[in-house]
């Protein structure tokens, strides 16, 4: 959404000043094997959500296409980028996810490695984990971000995968792929009453998530509706990203309460 709160803010202010419909694009949202996970989450089958895991890896790319540098020039810069890549740009996506199947995150616990990118400001780097708990309820999560180089990734688009675990109740939901192919397993897997069972009928290309996206967002404008992700809650999955990236730094746990829109100085000792 943005590198900043402070950032995130302007905006929010400025569309609803100006009265404009204002959406957050995120892909995943729309990706139709999260959208058959959310489903069977819905109808019961895990019973009341308990947990949700998550991996991110990223990899050598098997296919997929080739990322010129100028591409990945704003990556690179903290103004455009903020403090992690991974955790406010593919990363956004997870944390998307995570609200999208749990709901609001209150707190949250990074253990990374930091590199100190210049005197006094430092921001951490894979491997990482993130353990959360979520608002109101006993709900709590675990993502884990990890680089691996020489690890071929099946793709058609970045050399990385992303799998998501949701443990309920009762059952177990898994979707097994998104930006990639890592695993070649069917695309959700329920675990319910002793068996597995597998969904293959729905759309893997992720390119298909983007095309529903854009299609929501004309179906919004047409309809006078507020599509995903509006802007507060687009907020809240940017607080927790950068809690995620401040916990991190500053080696304890962040409650997404004590963020402000004024980012502390970003000095660790």
């Amino acid at each position: 959404m943005a590198p900043t709160l402070a950032d995130a803010d302007r905006m929010i202010d400025a569309a609803e000043r100006s009265g404009a419909l204002f959406r957050v694009f995120e892909n995943f949202r729309s990706y139709e094997p999260f959208l058959r996970a959310k489903a069977l989450v819905d109808a019961g089958e895990i019973g009341d959500p308990l947990a949700i895991r998550a991996k991110m890896v990223m990899g050598r790319g098997l296919g997929g296409w080739t990322v010129p540098n100028h591409a990945l020039a704003w990556r690179r810069e903290r103004e455009h980028a903020g403090d992690s890549l991974e955790l406010l740009d593919g990363g956004f996506h997870i944390a998307s996810i995570v609200t999208f199947f749990m709901g609001p995150v209150e707190r949250v616990h990074t253990t990374a490695h930091t590199v100190e990118e210049r005197p006094g400001v430092r921001r951490p780097v894979p491997p990482m984990a993130v353990a959360w708990k979520h608002t109101g309820s006993p709900a709590c999560g675990f993502w884990e971000i990890v680089s691996a180089p020489d690890m071929l990734i099946r793709t058609d688009y970045y050399p990385g995968d992303d799998i998501v675990e949701v443990t309920g109740t009762k059952g177990i939901v898994w979707v097994n792929r998104a930006s990639g192919n890592l695993l070649g397993a069917p695309p959700v897997t329920l675990y319910r009453d002793g068996r597995l069972r597998h969904f293959e009928d729905v759309e893997t290309d992720l390119a298909d998530s983007f095309r529903r996206a854009g299609l929501d967002f004309i179906s919004a404008i047409r309809d006078g509706t507020q599509p995903q992700l509006d802007p507060r809650e687009a907020r809240s999955v940017l607080a927790f990203s950068l809690a995620a990236v401040r916990s991190a730094v500053e080696r304890r746990e962040m409650a997404l309460a004590d963020l402000t829109a004024t980012p502390p100085p970003r000095t660790r000792s």
